[in-house]
């Protein structure tokens, strides 16, 4: 643990310096500032990370009702998107490509959900798991591109409508996406469809009917190699479950991109964390 950290979830100097700059400054006038922004942020990834309930954040950090406020706000005003794309940048960039992609993976993930999740929890009868699902599409280098969490019981394909109706537009160089078969059939001829005159289309993956045990599939297993899993991130989908208030966007990531940073030279001691703040809904 970097001698600037009091728990392993807090941000690194290094890290600090790097996502200083892109949290919002305080407004001015009022009272002075009570708590230092990055004390509130590593409040919020020892949330992330340990899981505990607010009642329950340690007294070196601030108080629970704070720390709450700032989230909630910080998830309202979209930083946690613009933090990711903008550090998904900069890792694109310290490895030779340019910012926007051009291929992408799309893939998706069942997890177990809270029993107080009601209509928002379903079960996939494929993975036989009672919960939420997390469809994700991701760059070549696992960088993350977009979420959508739907109960469990939500089709891949029909999360990934969700899923890149959203984001197309945003990514307008992408021209191709991978996928495992569980994607086959008439989502191809949507994805088409988004660019009738280009060059987007999404190329089904398969893995070799005579392959016995694990294989590695080419290109699908970029999306395993994400900074960004979502079996870390369980208890923070059961806590989405139970959020009604929460907005229906195609986006998710209040605590990813310090995960970006594993990949990114500048910086040391990455925090894999993952946190849901939007959701595509799945009625």
């Amino acid at each position: 643990m970097h001698s600037s950290q009091t728990y392993e979830s807090d941000l690194t100097d290094n890290e600090w310096k790097l996502l200083e700059p892109l949290i919002p400054k305080p407004k001015p006038g009022g009272r002075p500032i009570k708590h230092p922004r990055r004390m509130i942020l590593n409040a919020i990834f020892y949330l992330n990370r340990t899981s505990c309930q607010w009642s329950m954040l340690p007294k070196d950090y601030p108080p629970k009702s704070t720390v709450f406020d700032y989230f909630s706000a910080w998830c309202k005003s979209g930083l946690w998107v613009e933090l990711n794309d903008r550090l998904r940048v900069k890792v694109r960039g310290a490895a030779g490509r340019k910012p926007a992609p051009t291929a992408a993976i799309l893939d998706s993930q069942s997890v177990k959900g809270a029993e107080q999740g009601g209509a928002a929890i379903g079960y996939d009868a494929g993975k036989k798991i009672g919960g939420r699902k997390r469809h994700i599409l991701v760059d070549t280098l696992g960088m993350l591109l977009g979420v959508c969490v739907t109960s469990a019981s939500v089709q891949d394909r029909d999360g990934a409508v969700n899923l890149l109706s959203s984001l197309y537009l945003l990514f307008g160089r992408l021209q191709i996406i991978w996928a495992d078969g569980g994607y086959a059939g008439a989502l191809v001829a949507w994805v088409k469809g988004l660019r009738p005159f280009g060059k987007l289309h999404l190329d089904i993956v398969r893995r070799s009917d005579d392959a016995t045990g694990f294989q590695l599939v080419r290109k699908r297993w970029i999306d395993s190699a994400s900074p960004h899993p979502a079996g870390c991130s369980a208890s923070s989908l059961s806590r989405y479950a139970r959020l009604s208030s929460a907005p229906s966007v195609g986006f998710t990531s209040p605590a990813a991109y310090p995960a970006i940073m594993r990949n990114e030279s500048i910086t040391p001691s990455p925090i894999s964390t993952f946190v849901c703040a939007d959701s595509c809904s799945s009625d």
